[in-house]
């Protein structure tokens, strides 16, 4: 029996929605969800004016390849954000446990996250790099407007540095699918 007969405007699309059927979701993310592979996993810290930095780092497994939206990030008042493929060396940092966004699947992911790694950022490649609050008292806030598929086996990390003379409390997140 049909719960929901769904037609789009332009007369061709049909969509049944059963009892039976999982419930359509519209995006990729929500599908994600949906198969239980969908992961989350982030920090918050207040960084020292002036010096203060933060780093999240995602370490990709051999397989499968990840696709990853590029981190949430906010911040309090002005910072710079890079995104880093493949750094030189890193080490220690406190491990983070990826969330499954399904609460009901038992899925683990196979990537490592680490918060606040020792980094040598030499060597590796700058994929992203924008200053939020731009010489403002006041930070923002960077929200993803596309997707990486990330290479295997590769670290990645998140450098946020406070950019202020006072105190600056940012959160990241990183989102990803396997």
């Amino acid at each position: 029996m049909d719960l929901i007969t769904q037609r789009k405007q332009d007369g061709n699309s049909v969509t049944k929605i059963s009892a039976d059927s999982p419930v359509p979701t519209g995006s990729i993310w929500g599908a994600a969800i949906d198969d239980g592979n969908l992961f989350r996993a982030g920090c918050q810290k207040d960084l020292n004016a002036s010096s203060g930095i933060v780093m999240l780092s995602i370490t990709t497994p051999a397989s499968p390849v990840l696709r990853f939206v590029p981190a949430v990030v906010s911040a309090e008042a002005e910072c710079r954000v890079q995104f880093i493929e493949g750094p030189d060396g890193i080490a220690d940092g406190t491990e983070v446990t990826p969330r499954n966004a399904d609460r009901n699947s038992s899925a683990a992911s196979s990537a490592s996250v680490k918060y606040d790694p020792t980094v040598t950022i030499g060597g590796g490649v700058v994929l992203g790099n924008v200053v939020l609050g731009n010489g403002r008292a006041v930070g923002g806030s960077i929200t993803p407007s596309g997707e990486w598929l990330l290479k295997p086996s590769t670290t990645y990390v998140l450098l946020v540095e406070n950019k202020t003379t006072s105190k600056n409390q940012i959160s990241i997140r990183f989102y990803w699918k396997e």
